[in-house]
């Protein structure tokens, strides 16, 4: 069995996922492509689903190069440059195939912290938004993204 901090991060990650998915899957088809945010670069939730997809991917990959003993991103990450390439790469799936691919992506998280050990949780290595972390703080800020986003996001679909 996996220790109280490596628990604690899985109920959070697998807790994150259901809220999110609950709520995505009450959509309707005009929701899906509700603006959410402002500007000349403004997202839909199709638009978000993927974000959290490509976002979660890159930021277990970051976790697992700490765990590795690598030192995480590259200081000179540039998330708006990573965002710019990354948006539009699944804009040809449709809702049900995203929310697929979100739930895929966070269950292969989670079987990967599942059989992290303790001290793992300790080894540290640089986030984009974080600056030095440990493993522990990255992982929880894969929860925190997404649950950010879903807080700024509703009251715009509850408007519309």
């Amino acid at each position: 069995m996996a220790n109280e901090r490596i628990e604690s991060v899985i109920r959070k990650l697998e807790r994150g996922i259901s809220k999110s998915l609950e709520i995505f899957n009450t959509l309707s088809s005009e929701d899906w492509e509700t603006p959410i945010s402002d500007g000349s670069n403004s997202w839909s939730i199709k638009d978000l689903v993927e974000h959290f997809i490509y976002s979660e991917e890159n930021m277990l990959a970051l976790a697992q190069d700490i765990a590795s003993g690598g030192s995480g991103a590259p200081l000179e990450f540039d998330i708006e440059e990573f965002n710019r390439q990354e948006m539009g790469k699944m804009s040809h799936l449709n809702p049900g195939q995203l929310l697929r691919l979100l739930e895929g992506v966070r269950a292969t998280t989670v079987k990967w912290v599942q059989n992290l050990d303790e001290g793992s949780l300790d080894l540290e290595g640089w986030h984009p938004v974080l600056g030095t972390t440990n493993l522990e703080g990255v992982l929880t800020a894969i929860y925190a993204h997404q649950l950010i986003h879903m807080r700024e996001t509703l009251p715009r679909l509850r408007r519309g």
